[in-house]
């Protein structure tokens, strides 16, 4: 299982990148709000859209590793691997 964690610690790598990239616009939005250049409103909608983003992208990568994962066990030690190990699938 060494080739299976060293995939969901590049998985973990990769959305804690993401997570960091979905902050900088809302921080700077709420620098934004604070100095008055744009109103509340505005600020909420890009911290949802944010959000929103992270949340679909975050899918596409637990897909996209998942699907590597089974490609390497196979099918039946896949099943296995997700019965063991619930989280992380």
């Amino acid at each position: 299982m060494t080739i299976v964690d060293e995939i969901e610690k590049h998985k973990s790598k990769f959305l804690s990148k993401c997570t960091k990239a979905k902050l900088d616009p809302i921080l700077r939005a709420k620098n934004a709000l604070e100095n008055e250049f744009i109103d509340q409103v505005v600020s909420k909608q890009i911290s949802r859209n944010c959000q929103k983003i992270f949340e679909q992208k975050e899918q596409i990568i637990n897909d996209i590793t998942n699907k590597k994962i089974e490609k390497l066990l196979g099918k039946e030690f896949y099943k296995k691997f997700v019965n063991e190990n619930p989280k992380l699938s």
